[in-house]
């Protein structure tokens, strides 16, 4: 048996003893949970006792087309009984398999430590929940470990006959219809045989659990450029990457007088302007003013300014365009562009590696995944849409968040590397539609998003060689 400690590690599955343990000690962290289930390891221990962590062989597994439902069953779902939510409750839910009286079993192993790690997974969209209500009474559910192509089950309850099965039945089929590929029930139950579950060798359900991302279509749904920093975007249906970033993103930037970059952070009104790329003009409009320049023009006198910490050397367009934005915005300010790769470069505080970017914050592209997106609407009153975090790429994901654990991957024609989840800022409040800055999203995404006093959300990317991506590729690992 191994003893784990404070390094985030386990052993192979196939050093657990005849009974299944593998490991005992560690912590409940949540990275250590999500380490522990991507790896086919789960804890299960009594109260007070040290942590043990199991990897059984035979290991008990349901295939979805092997699903058992009586007939008694059928007649039960359909006079429709229950009413049946996801992931809406999930401490309700887990506080009752606490709490649940189970024959046979003297006491539980659903600790108030376990409870709170598994709502932190919960927050952190992994651990999710299965609801069964009646009458607007919990009356029954389950919760469980959301892998993104494997469900690991965890526990269920049931207050009155037969919730518990709605709740399992419920889940296997969004299951189903989501293409994972099996619900793992860890170990022999005669009650979950009765439902169709039988045990499979650990080295099958090993190899089902590796499968994971190779096996996922993770689709662009949706690119975006942003021709002048902190003013509105544009979507796409394809665009050209480049070492800087996509074809004419991010390559302007209006300086104050000062020659100090702005952006929305003090000005919320600049994502009011909204720039068109045609016939190699951009054009921008500006309430009910519209004012259009050469893509290729700029004055011949560099200027020497800076992206937050990063020196970069800039080229003011022209002087009318420069006081069209200056009309606009209320004070001198003038339109600069960056000419060449090199002219800005930034070192990554993580890897310490120096990339040549464009005008961006930090690194040349952003990467968010749908359910990342999805997870945090859940938690708001006020739906809002991506638009407020300026991705550059927009995929579909099965878990939220899961694109913060990309390495290398290609989309198109082009090979990506994931450099750092990106810190969020006040930006995110600035509803894009009208540019009034609110609370929302950041005090939501503080509460579930914030590592080391950074509230991060999608992730950086750089590419790693020149060509096109478009709508509808698949990203490839």
């Amino acid at each position: 048996m191994y003893y784990l400690f404070k390094d985030l590690f386990f052993p192979p599955v196939t050093e657990a003893d005849e009974e299944g343990v593998l490991a005992i000690g560690g912590d409940l962290s949540s990275e250590r949970l999500q380490l522990a289930y991507k790896s086919g390891i789960f804890p299960w221990f009594n109260e007070g006792d040290p942590i043990l962590w199991w990897a059984p062989n035979p290991r008990m597994v349901l295939f979805f087309d092997e699903l058992v439902i009586s007939k008694s069953m059928r007649k039960i779902l359909n006079k429709k009984m229950f009413q049946v939510t996801y992931n809406k409750n999930f401490k309700a839910v887990i506080s009752n398999c606490q709490q649940i009286k189970r024959d046979g079993q003297n006491g539980t192993w659903i600790s108030n430590e376990m409870i709170e790690a598994y709502c932190k997974l919960n927050e952190k969209g992994f651990a999710k929940s299965v609801e069964v209500w009646q009458d607007d009474v919990l009356v029954g559910g389950l919760y469980g470990i959301d892998l993104g192509h494997v469900f690991c089950g965890e526990s269920m309850f049931s207050k009155v006959s037969n919730a518990s099965k709605v709740a399992f039945i419920a889940l296997v089929n969004y299951l189903k219809e989501e293409n994972y590929k099996l619900l793992d029930c860890q170990v022999y139950n005669p009650h979950l045989e009765s439902l169709g579950c039988r045990e499979i060798d650990r080295d099958d359900f090993m190899s089902i659990l590796k499968v994971n991302k190779m096996s996922t279509a993770y689709i662009v749904k949706e690119i975006y450029i942003y021709p002048i920093k902190s003013l509105a975007g544009i979507s796409c249906q394809q665009a050209f990457a480049e070492e800087m970033g996509f074809e004419n993103d991010r390559r302007w930037m209006l300086l104050d007088s000062d020659n100090q970059h702005i952006t929305q952070r003090e000005y919320p009104e600049m994502s009011q302007f909204y720039p068109e790329i045609s016939e190699a003009k951009i054009s921008v409009t500006f309430q009910d003013q519209k004012h259009e320049f050469l893509i290729s023009e700029h004055l011949n006198d560099s200027i020497y300014t800076k992206v937050w910490d990063d020196k970069s050397f800039v080229f003011e367009v022209n002087k009318l365009t420069s006081k069209w934005f200056s009309d606009c915005l209320g004070f001198e300010c003038k339109l600069v562009k960056i000419i060449k790769a090199g002219d800005r470069k930034h070192e990554s505080s993580r890897s310490k590696e120096t990339y040549n970017v464009s005008l961006a914050d930090g690194y040349p592209y952003l990467l968010i995944g749908t359910k990342s997106l999805d997870f945090l609407n859940e938690k708001l009153k006020e739906k809002i849409t991506v638009k407020r975090f300026r991705p550059n790429i927009v995929i579909s994901t099965r878990n939220a968040h899961e694109e913060d654990d990309f390495e290398h991957f290609k989309v198109g024609e082009v090979h990506f590397k994931n450099v750092k989840s990106c810190g969020r800022c006040i930006m995110v409040n600035n509803d894009p539609q009208n540019g009034i800055v609110k609370k929302e999203p950041l005090k939501t995404l503080s509460k579930y998003r914030n590592f080391n006093n950074s509230v991060l959300f999608g992730t950086n990317i750089v590419g790693l060689n020149p060509g096109i991506i478009q709508v509808g590729d698949e990203v490839v690992f």
